[in-house]
């Protein structure tokens, strides 16, 4: 056996036990500054400033007879009498809104993507993007200053066809979505 190998061994003047009492001091000083770094709360960097303004959104529900402002009464004649799910606006008060309606359809997902496609292109939208996938089928289309994302569904479980459309529009000094398509 190689006796360069072995360590040397401790002085007896400097025990073990101190080793060991200096060690364990050591990791409670890290695990108590590791505590702090985690827990308490930080502050902005030096010279870094929040860029983006908070905006306050009024979020309110309404029955699912009502047609939220500003939602397209045409989008709503595509449900084919369905019951909503979910039906709610949301403002702010620099002009921006959102408006969505969701329901449950007996029809299939390439029934209601055909359906609102055809609708979006009849009546002069643009179709910015499209997602075509066999449980999950998505349009974002936009005129003017409205932008509408159409998502069409299948619950895994239940097998239950949803469709969920939102409506924005951003004030008039903004445009819509860009298109996406290449």
């Amino acid at each position: 056996m190689d006796q360069s190998a072995i360590p040397p061994p401790v002085s007896p003047s400097f025990p073990r036990l101190w080793i060991y009492l200096i060690v364990g001091g050591g990791l409670v000083i890290i695990g108590a500054e590791l505590y702090l770094l985690f827990t308490s709360p930080r502050a902005a960097s030096p010279g870094t400033k929040n860029k983006t303004p908070q905006l306050a959104v009024q979020q309110t529900n309404i029955a699912p007879d009502k047609l939220p402002n500003q939602f397209p009464r045409e989008l709503v004649a595509l449900e084919g009498g369905a019951k909503p799910t979910q039906n709610y606006y949301a403002s702010t008060p620099d002009g921006r809104f959102q408006a969505t309606r969701a329901y449950e359809t007996p029809l299939e997902l390439a029934e209601s993507f055909a359906e609102y496609k055809k609708y979006f292109l009849a009546h002069g939208w643009t179709i910015n993007n499209e997602v075509d996938n066999a449980t999950s089928k998505i349009i974002l289309a936009s005129m003017g200053n409205l932008s509408v994302q159409v998502n069409i569904s299948e619950n895994n479980l239940t097998k239950i066809h949803s469709v969920e459309v939102s409506v924005t529009a951003l004030p008039p000094s903004q445009k819509a979505v860009p298109n996406l398509k290449k």
